[in-house]
């Protein structure tokens, strides 16, 4: 009797052996698509964030026009509205995942009146994103020194407004 269980597991063998040099790279072809398709979904899920007036958003952005008048801008100012060369300013993100993104950078502020003539002043400024609601931010808050006093300004975006804008935060409530 053990010879022939022996037997049969040879036989057995025999025919496995051509099928496990077609089923391995298979099976590793497949392990490595799935793979690569939850990194790619993955990816995909990462929450945006409200880039300006325009309505556009956009995971990490190199600008984010956050007051309704243009006189706040976080991250790189470009000339001519946005559509002259590269600007000045950086915005680094250095976390950006599906509950927060951090990041340190630039902020332009136009402090006199009226803001449309006055210049822009740059100040060092760390960028903290959260609560995340459908798929995009809905809180920002800047932290920078304004007359050497730290200033930590909270704006957020109210859930599911037809008109996405940034608006002050007051008293817990997006105002």
């Amino acid at each position: 009797m053990f010879a022939r269980l022996t037997a049969c597991g040879r036989r057995f063998a025999s025919i496995l052996g051509p099928m496990k040099r077609i089923a391995r790279p298979l099976l590793v072809a497949t392990v490595l698509s799935v793979v690569l398709a939850g990194a790619a979904l993955g990816a995909a899920r990462l929450p945006s964030l409200l880039t300006g007036w325009n309505g556009r958003y956009t995971v990490r952005p190199t600008s984010i026009y956050y007051t309704g008048d243009g006189s706040g801008v976080v991250g790189v100012l470009r000339r001519r509205g946005g559509l002259g060369g590269p600007g000045r300013g950086y915005l680094h993100w250095k976390a950006w995942n599906g509950r927060g993104a951090y990041a340190v950078g630039s902020l332009w502020l136009k402090l006199a009146t009226p803001t449309a003539t006055s210049p822009f002043t740059r100040f060092a400024v760390s960028v903290v994103l959260g609560r995340p609601r459908f798929g995009h931010f809905t809180q920002m808050t800047l932290h920078y020194r304004l007359s050497g006093r730290r200033v930590a300004d909270t704006r957020c975006v109210p859930d599911r407004q037809k008109v996405a804008e940034w608006r002050l935060l007051l008293h817990g409530r997006c105002a």
